[in-house]
């Protein structure tokens, strides 16, 4: 998001001094002087909101995450516990999981 925001501020810096740079022809400081005072002063605030509102949000989290590793009461072999017991994959916690099952 901080990318996207500086990419933004800095193609809106580079437009407002395009656009409210002077050419050779047209060099009138009674008419540039007030368009780029006022470039400046929208850019700075449009930027500031733009950075101010990205840091406001940088740490949300939209979900709590299950703990990584075995939940409690779990316990983890690589052999059945027994027979007519096998592993496969299934889904716990919003994850697929390998799991025991036994007939």
């Amino acid at each position: 998001m901080r990318k996207i925001v500086t990419t933004v501020g800095a193609a809106a810096l580079a437009l407002g001094l395009g656009a409210s740079a002077p050419t050779p022809a047209a060099a009138n400081p009674v008419l540039i002087a007030p368009v780029w005072f006022a470039a400046t002063i929208v850019g700075s605030i449009v930027a500031g909101a733009a950075i101010g509102a990205s840091a406001a949000h940088a740490n949300d989290v939209a979900y709590d995450a299950p703990p990584p590793g075995p939940q409690p009461g779990v316990f983890v072999t690589d052999e059945p516990s027994g027979p007519g017991c096998y592993y496969t994959q299934a889904l716990v916690h919003g994850a697929y999981r390998r799991v025991q099952v036994c007939n």
